[in-house]
């Protein structure tokens, strides 16, 4: 994967807000 995508922001930050909903839903 290239990181070179002006969008590899955005895509980190939904994966991030994706992963702490499913953290918090498993709580």
């Amino acid at each position: 994967m290239s990181d070179s995508s002006p969008s590899a922001g955005i895509i980190s930050e939904l994966h991030y807000l994706a992963d702490l909903c499913i953290f918090v839903n498993m709580g």
